[in-house]
This record gives C-alpha cells, structure tokens and sequence, in this order.
C-alpha cells in the first residue's frame, strides 16, 4: 500500500464500522421489533442511542477521511477524541450488557409470561407476530 494513502484506509475502517453499528440499530428497530415487544420494560432508548452513535461515527469519520486526504492534521486530534469517547461509550456498552444479561432474559421470560396470560385470539399481539415468523 502506498504510505500517504495508508491513513485515509485507516479512517475508511472507522467509517465501515460505523456503517455496521448504524445498520444494527436499524435492524434492531426493524426486524426485531416483534421480540423486543416481548421484553418487559423494553428500553427503546438503547436502540436509538445505537442508531445515533452509529450515525456520528459515519458522520465523523466521513469528516476524518477528509481531513486525512486533505491532510488538515489538526483536525484529525478532534477524530482522536472522538474515538476515544466512542471506545469508552462501546467499553461501557458491553460492560452495561454484561451485568444486565441476566435481567434481560428474566424480563423475556417474564414478558413471554405476560403475554400469554394477556392473549386474545385475533388481536395485534405481539405473541402472534412472532409465531408468524417461525
């Protein structure tokens, strides 16, 4: 690879990356929004925050591509904080998923529970909707 290029794929990775995250969280919304009605006490807001941290990571890194072109260096210390802002917030993501696993797949259970007990043959149930998908 030639060597001024090799910081601009660098970035470019950043901005595949945040493609990818954004691309989750719209799945999330989209596909597997007859589960997540399932979950007692749902929080939506954590999928919203995975759509935006994923469209300021394409955003931003479509800005640091740039300025890597362009070579505006200075610029590129405002990327280097970001991305350690957007590591930090991923290293309190999964730290957050992995003291919740539990409390997750009780609440599944417990709206899995609910549901059944709620359920009315031919209303928009979201039990229904996930046994139509199977």
């Amino acid at each position: 690879m030639d060597s001024d290029r090799d910081p601009v794929i660098r970035t470019m990775y950043t901005l595949i990356t945040g493609i990818a995250v954004l691309v989750l969280g719209i799945w999330i919304v989209a596909g597997l929004q007859k589960y997540t009605e399932l979950l007692d006490g749902y929080p939506s807001a954590a999928t919203w925050a995975i759509i935006g941290t994923g469209a300021a990571i394409v955003i931003i890194a479509s800005f640091a591509c740039y300025c890597t072109f362009k070579g505006y260096g200075r610029l590129l210390y405002i990327y280097a904080a970001f991305l350690m802002v957007v590591f930090l917030a991923e290293l309190a993501a999964g730290a957050t998923f992995l003291v919740f696993k539990g409390q997750v797949q009780t609440s599944l259970k417990t709206g899995m529970n609910n549901t059944m007990k709620s359920y009315k043959d031919g209303s928009d149930n979201a039990m229904d909707k996930v046994q139509q998908s199977h």
